[in-house]
């Protein structure tokens, strides 16, 4: 056995010597591997080098394996899940680490946006990152049934985000009104009767009239003061919005009433009863 060098420039020759035999070893375990198949369910791809899995996706699909496809018609990918590894988690990676999304990437998300001539809604799992964002918001004030997302044709979400370009300040308020119909709570379709504030609002847009508090568009930041506002249907379900909202100032504890109906977008309609 060699003795171990004192001067400099062995030493790093032989830093640089061992160094060379850590990525061989690394190549040689890494091609072995590679012969092996992606261990998620479905997929025949090989593994990445030295990991079981052939990419992030299937490693997180294996850890949620009832994970639902992608919202986008004629997608079949799984939707993105993010990580359960809490080392890798930031901000709201970490926090919606035990939800899903609805689309499996974002090009999906806005491919679909293009695709749809009319606003649909989409009933949402508990376990559905948006879900959360709902539930979250309302801080147990409402005893939830259902929360479906909102999807808007391109041009619809377009001119609020043209608007909203002029304000520093967005939030989530909620807007209660009134539910006089049962199909929209049952299947999700809107009904054509005009007593039906909720389809009307989805089919047409908020509209700056209010017959309790006079003409404008009233939101507020606490559920339970906008369900001061809701008239319940036959069925006794209860329903209000949660908008997003393009605001000058932040405004946090009151009722605001905004005369532009561009500054607000409803996003999630809410389900309840009392």
């Amino acid at each position: 056995m060699s003795a171990f060098p004192t001067d400099r420039r062995g030493i790093v020759q032989l830093m640089v010597d061992v160094f060379k035999e850590v990525i061989e070893d690394t190549r040689t375990n890494a091609n072995t591997k590679a012969k092996d198949l992606c261990k998620c369910d479905g997929c025949n791809n090989p593994c990445f080098e030295i990991y079981d899995h052939c990419s992030k996706t299937c490693h997180r699909l294996s850890e949620r394996p009832n994970a639902p496809t992608c919202s986008r018609p004629g997608c079949s990918a799984m939707v993105y899940v993010p990580s359960k590894d809490t080392n890798k988690g930031k901000g709201e990676g970490q926090k919606f680490q035990n939800f899903h999304f609805d689309y499996c990437s974002k090009a999906c998300y806005h491919k679909h946006s293009d695709e749809v001539n009319q606003t649909t809604l989409r009933f949402l799992e508990k376990d559905n990152r948006d879900f959360k964002v709902v539930q979250d918001k309302i801080a147990g004030q409402l005893a939830l049934q259902k929360v479906a997302r909102i999807i808007y044709p391109k041009t619809v979400v377009k001119r609020h985000l043209e608007v909203g370009a002029n304000f520093k300040n967005a939030n989530l308020k909620f807007h209660g009104t009134v539910l006089a119909c049962s199909s929209l709570f049952a299947n999700g379709q809107m009904c054509s009767g005009g007593g039906c504030r909720v389809c009307s609002i989805l089919a047409y847009g908020l509209l700056r009239r209010c017959v309790v508090r006079g003409p404008g568009l009233f939101v507020a930041p606490q559920a339970n003061i906008s369900h001061g506002y809701t008239v319940p249907s036959a069925d006794g379900i209860r329903c209000m919005f949660l908008c997003n909202v393009f605001e000058p100032m932040c405004v946090s504890n009151v009722i605001t009433n905004y005369e532009d109906d561009r500054l607000i977008l409803p996003r999630y309609v809410i389900f309840y009863r009392m």
